[in-house]
């Protein structure tokens, strides 16, 4: 293309290169450092929270050898199990009424709860960002909660059970990545006397599954493909 100027000069126009914007390329950038450092963060602290229950559970004595373990723990926490120990606190274990809280962390530890948690675990640090992640760990915990209290109320009155678990409810924090005797509580007394049946167990199965698996599909990060013209 040529410009026509007064004096007949002809003086070609100079093209100007296109260039394509970097800005949404450097958006997803920005989004992917900071998914992987909350992934770090929450890989650290499921680290962290690791370490900590392991110092509880090495600096107990450990009273049987058989499983489950059973270790007696003088530092100030409520009973929890993380496979394959059942750790009592020593004012419980000393007083010796501690039979509903030892089938109680048992159930857990046979049941293999504890691989369950770890898992939600892994899931949480992969999906922080989705809430419905941290609504189904929530789900996986009052469900190994329900199951433990359903060993641990045979043979033994239901009444007594519930004071039990309100008694210990606001004595002192929940422990890190095991399972608690004090977790969840308000839940468990409800769930302990709606008693569903196995056939509602079931069907809530095969509700929950199906959204599950869909949400996890749902938040998987897509592929960009970026086609030149």
């Amino acid at each position: 293309m040529r410009l026509r100027y007064p004096g007949n000069d002809i003086v070609p126009a100079v093209s100007q290169p296109i260039v394509a914007s970097s800005a949404p390329l450097d958006f997803v950038l920005i989004i992917g450092w900071i998914y992987l450092f909350g992934v770090l963060i929450f890989l650290i602290r499921s680290v962290i929270s690791l370490i900590s229950t392991y110092r509880i559970i090495s600096a107990g004595v450990t009273v049987s050898v058989r499983f489950p373990r059973i270790v007696v723990s003088a530092r100030q926490h409520p009973p929890f199990s993380f496979f394959p120990y059942a750790v009592i606190p020593s004012s419980v274990y000393n007083s010796g009424n501690y039979t509903d809280i030892l089938d109680h962390e048992s159930a857990h530890l046979r049941q293999g709860h504890t691989f369950d948690l770890l898992l939600s675990e892994i899931f949480i640090a992969f999906q922080w960002f989705n809430p419905f992640a941290w609504l189904i760990k929530r789900s996986v915990v009052l469900n190994h909660e329900y199951l433990a209290d359903q060993v641990s109320v045979i043979n033994r009155s239901i009444k007594d059970y519930q004071y039990r678990l309100l008694s210990i409810a606001g004595e002192v924090k929940a422990v890190s990545l095991a399972h608690t005797f004090n977790s969840l509580i308000k839940n468990r007394i409800i769930m302990i006397n709606t008693k569903p049946t196995n056939s509602k167990a079931v069907w809530k199965t095969l509700i929950v599954l199906p959204p599950v698996l869909i949400l996890s599909y749902a938040f998987v990060k897509p592929e960009y493909k970026y086609v030149s013209s």
